[in-house]
């Protein structure tokens, strides 16, 4: 009696699930589980997406709650073939269910432990996970980047469209002669590279086959390292790599102003949802 007694009492404090999202799980023909016997809990952040605990069946899974009003058309069948692999590898969760409306994803829960924002390797730490995901053999398609360049332009004001067109014609020239062979993550901030489960590397939303120093560009702005910080991240790339640092270097200097472009157009086509 007191076991069901506090089962009761758990699940009345914890915070009712939205009403759409129950609305759209109850529509899915296909949903592993019955919804009486799952446990929601919402999880706190992200920008476009929403995550929530799923509790059930003694196991417990995050579900991801994927908005329908993405800027760039991305293939999440193709996302949950790439982190089906990433997971035999040990870098990511298994996933175990996409739904064909392509907006409910299951993946097997971690409890993880990032490491510290204070952390003096965590130019390392960055630098080396670069370099695991970049040698990585993974079946996945390229990175349209131009493509997704026009996506984001489309949902801008017709006047602010012309403010970015000379920068996409220069940028676009850039990309075209660029090596796009590696796999690249496109998104690796400092919280994404988990101290447990070791190796596990988060949010491969935005990963594909694309140019490494793109890559490391692109870490460099997300993690908003100084100049300094983002040449040593370039040496420490080098010494995990074996690559010549002044080649990073250059790579890296060639690639920021793409990074600078796609940053600056993802912002403005998604003002609306961050605020």
């Amino acid at each position: 009696m007191g076991t069901t007694s506090g089962s009761k009492a758990l699940r009345q404090t914890l915070p009712q699930p939205d009403p759409a999202l129950i609305a759209m799980l109850t529509a899915l023909p296909d949903f592993p589980w019955p919804l009486a016997a799952c446990r929601l809990r919402e999880i706190p952040g992200g920008e476009i997406n929403r995550c929530f605990r799923l509790e059930v069946a003694e196991q417990t899974l995050l579900l991801k709650w994927l908005s329908a009003q993405q800027r760039v058309p991305l293939d999440r069948a193709a996302q949950f073939a790439l982190q089906q692999q990433l997971a035999r590898h040990g870098m990511a969760a298994e996933p175990v269910y996409l739904s064909a409306c392509q907006q409910i994803w299951l993946e097997q829960w971690c409890e993880v432990q990032t490491f510290a924002d204070q952390d003096p390797d965590k130019l390392s730490l960055l630098a080396t996970a670069l370099g695991q995901i970049h040698g990585l053999t993974i079946n996945t398609p390229a990175l349209d980047l131009v493509a997704h360049w026009h996506c984001y332009l489309k949902h801008l004001p017709a006047t602010e469209q012309q403010i970015f067109l000379p920068a996409i014609a220069t940028c676009e020239a850039v990309w075209a002669q660029a090596d796009k062979s590696v796999l690249c993550h496109h998104d690796l901030s400092f919280g994404h590279v988990l101290k447990a489960p070791a190796g596990v590397i988060l949010d491969w939303e935005y990963a594909a086959l694309s140019n490494r120093y793109f890559d490391l560009a692109s870490c460099a702005a997300i993690n908003q390292l100084s100049d300094a910080d983002a040449q040593q991240l370039a040496a420490n790339y080098a010494s995990a790599t074996g690559i010549r640092r002044e080649d990073i270097q250059a790579g890296m200097e060639q690639m920021q102003p793409l990074v600078q472009l796609t940053n600056a157009l993802w912002y403005a086509a998604n003002r609306d949802k961050t605020g």
